[in-house]
């Protein structure tokens, strides 16, 4: 009973792990797993918890003073209100760029994933077009050794059709391998486990809907997760700024001494007077200088920003135009006139250079369709990104 106990849970593991995944089970699983992410969650909550100390009081400081008198002195320093405020102000937005840039490697990486799943897709729609042509030379290589003996062709037609049938398995090899490679990336995605992927029959771009300059306005005021992380940085330098021109004021130190002999206690009060104006001018300049950086940082990442959305707009309206050629008028005319090409080598009707012509016209825009429908979904993938959403 034991053992058949463990044989079940043995089952249950082995099953769950030859499971295929779809792509957004892939993208849930990245996010609870990748260590990248992880990573970032724990910086995250480190800077949180150092921001509840941000601002506070320093601590007391006790003393014990032994000869003639038994003194205990107890100290306590207290910032200026103001730059304490300003402290805390640019420690918490130090927590928000965490929780920014968390965001960002999270789209990142959903990006990555769809990118992996996307040329899968594509790849394996190819692998079997390869397989589908290397059977098919087979086929024709039978044909052309029966022709020869029948001395209607030449020895160089079953020569050609043996390379060609080498030639295809060396690329079948090639896209075999480039699979392994998308495959152990989507393992390092998700932190070392090993995964397979299910597909659709076919993939279906969203069609875009917004013209160009709304989802550049979209994406720079609210979407993209740099454009927000360099405001972000902006804010902070000019809190800085602000904090930095706030340390000429004064701050202040409490005190106490219990003489223990004499049962008397002392008050004591100090104010700090910060004297040294050419020093605190030279931090007001330097910060001044970091804020105008992050000013121009910000122009420059929106502008980028700006000129990515629209590259990858042009890429996906022209992918549009094309994608309906292959599926509609090219693919299916090209396979016909391959099999049409096939049937005629075979009956004696068409030459070797003919019918190879026909083969690889069909391959290659089979292989161009599905290049380029991958690539669709990735830009479309790209402009999610870039808009900081889930299309």
């Amino acid at each position: 009973m034991r053992l058949f106990i463990l044989y079940i849970i043995s089952f249950i593991i082995t099953f769950s792990y030859s499971a295929e995944i779809s792509l957004e089970q892939f993208i849930e699983q990245l996010i609870k797993t990748n260590p990248s992410l992880l990573a970032t969650k724990q910086q995250i909550q480190a800077m949180q918890d150092t921001l509840q100390n941000s601002g506070a009081l320093q601590d007391p400081s006790l003393s014990f003073e032994s000869g003639q008198n038994q003194i205990f002195k107890l100290n306590q320093k207290a910032k200026n209100f103001e730059r304490a405020s300003l402290e805390r102000k640019v420690a918490s937005i130090d927590v928000e760029l965490a929780e920014v840039r968390l965001r960002l490697v999270q789209r990142i990486l959903t990006s990555q994933a769809k990118s992996i799943y996307f040329n899968l897709y594509a790849l394996d729609k190819i692998i079997k077009l390869t397989e589908e042509e290397l059977a098919v030379l087979g086929q024709m290589y039978v044909s052309s050794l029966k022709q020869y003996e029948s001395n209607r062709v030449s020895a160089q037609d079953p020569l050609n059709m043996s390379i060609m049938q080498t030639e295809v398995a060396i690329r079948l090899e090639k896209l075999q391998q480039e699979r392994l490679d998308l495959l152990a990336e989507a393992t390092r995605l998700l932190g070392g486990t090993e995964v397979s992927f299910s597909f659709p029959a076919k993939l279906l771009p969203t069609p875009l809907k917004s013209k160009l300059n709304i989802l550049q306005d979209l994406a720079v005021s609210q979407g993209n997760f740099e454009v927000l992380m360099a405001v972000k940085e902006t804010e902070k330098a000019n809190y800085s700024k602000v904090m930095v021109s706030v340390e000429n004021l004064s701050d202040y130190e409490f005190g106490m001494n219990y003489v223990a002999n004499m049962s008397s206690i002392e008050l004591m009060a100090g104010i700090s007077l910060p004297l040294w104006v050419n020093k605190n001018a030279t931090n007001v300049h330097f910060q001044e200088s970091l804020s105008i950086i992050a000013s121009s940082n910000l122009k420059d990442i929106v502008q980028r920003v700006k000129a990515e959305v629209a590259t990858i707009y042009y890429k996906i309206m022209s992918a549009d135009r094309i994608l309906p050629l292959y599926d509609l008028d090219i693919i299916p005319k090209s396979k016909q006139a391959r099999n049409l090409a096939k049937s005629a080598y075979e009956a004696g009707r068409l030459d070797f250079n003919s019918w190879v012509l026909a083969e690889q016209r069909y391959i290659t825009m089979s292989v161009d369709y599905y290049r380029t429908l991958a690539g669709r979904m990735i830009d479309e993938s790209e402009l999610c990104r870039l808009m900081g959403t889930r299309r």
